[in-house]
């Protein structure tokens, strides 16, 4: 996606990145 998205994906990573392997970046 665009800035926000990539900013919103890199929350979502950090934040699920020790409990899933699901990254919506997009």
């Amino acid at each position: 996606m665009g800035l926000y998205g990539l900013l919103l994906c890199a929350y979502w990573s950090f934040f699920f990145v020790f409990t899933s392997s699901y990254l919506p970046c997009d």
